[in-house]
């Protein structure tokens, strides 16, 4: 074999193991493609809800209510008792993606009695109405023990057969329905944008805004166009700029809590202390377009955890609660005044 026979030789070695190399990788990726086709259909088949069903109503019984769902004709979602409640279908939505195509990690089909699994008198329920008028009901008992973050699960009522599944279903369905409001957004204002503020308690106080224009001589010198302007504030003639900061941070970007309750009664409202507010705030202020808005807060009586105060706002009858601290200047200033 000369050298040329030789070489030619070495070149086709070269591509025969190239060649078997790309085989190999080839055999490997198929292998993997169908592994994963296997785990997909294998994670189908152990799903025990229609992944592709659409419901039209719920309803759920936790430890201390329940509550029924349905849409609407625009396919909005309310609450049945009220309509009208503000409701944030976020939580719906949530309840929804959880039972939809919804997969236990484990099945029991010979195992104890109803009792040894909390499901002879279920925590919580769940009926699911879908579109075509069937319905799938949820029945969630005990959390598991040695399973951090499962519970047992029976459906449909079948006796026969306990799934466990993760706790989102339980966490989502133990929600309250003042939990599930959307609450009113009041506006974060700068000190710029505030016209006056009054507070009523013990003691009346109303502070009105001076906005320094920018070519007065109370503007800082050299002071850019798109600056801050200078605020000064007045108070029964007198300069009370320097005691309003904290009573300025505390107006200026006010954030509702919760919902404590929804169209309350009279009696309600009086033991939440409305008969008597400790302090009533009224903000006049500048919207985003230049116009003249108010605000009103009142402020009730301390809630029953301590850490907020009942509060309401002007032409809403719903109580809500802030956070004391939230609300410490505003009061402070209801007792004694700005200079306390």
């Amino acid at each position: 074999m000369n050298a040329s026979q030789k070489k030619a030789l070495g070149i086709l070695g070269g591509i025969v193991v190239v060649l078997a190399v790309l085989l190999i990788v080839v055999i490997s990726i198929n292998k993997r493609h169908d592994a994963a086709a296997a785990e997909a259909a294998s994670s189908a088949a152990d799903a025990v809800t229609d992944s592709g069903v659409s419901y039209k109503a719920l309803t759920y019984t936790n430890s201390t209510a329940t509550l029924s769902f349905a849409v609407d004709e625009n396919g909005e979602w309310y609450w049945a008792d009220d309509p009208e409640f503000p409701l944030n279908s976020d939580y719906i939505t949530k309840i929804l993606n959880t039972i939809t195509g919804l997969t236990p990690h484990q099945t029991i089909t010979d195992g104890d009695t109803l009792d040894a699994y909390g499901l002879s008198e279920p925590a919580e329920t769940l009926t699911a109405t879908a579109e075509d008028g069937s319905t799938t009901t949820f029945a969630l008992g005990d959390a598991v023990v040695g399973d951090s973050g499962s519970y047992y699960m029976m459906m449909n009522d079948d006796e026969a057969t306990v799934y466990v599944i993760t706790d989102s279903l339980y966490t989502e369905l133990a929600t309250g329905i003042y939990e599930m409001m959307t609450l009113p957004t009041l506006p974060v204002l700068t000190e710029d944008r505030l016209s006056s503020i009054t507070v009523t308690g013990a003691v009346e106080t109303m502070a009105t805004a001076i906005v320094a224009e920018s070519g007065d001589a109370a503007s800082s010198a050299d002071t850019s166009a798109d600056s801050t302007p200078s605020v000064s504030w007045r108070s029964e003639g007198a300069n009370v700029t320097d005691y309003m900061a904290d009573l300025v941070s505390a107006v200026s970007a006010p954030t509702l809590a919760k919902c404590e309750d929804y169209k309350p009664t009279g009696a309600a409202a009086a033991l939440c202390g409305f008969d008597a507010p400790a302090a009533v705030l009224t903000v006049n202020y500048l919207t985003d377009t230049g116009k003249d808005a108010t605000y009103t807060l009142s402020i009730g009586g301390t809630t029953t955890d301590g850490s907020s105060r009942y509060v309401r706002l002007d032409g809403d009858t719903t109580i809500y609660s802030m956070p004391s601290d939230a609300l410490a200047t505003i009061l402070s200033v209801a007792a004694s005044g700005l200079q306390a």
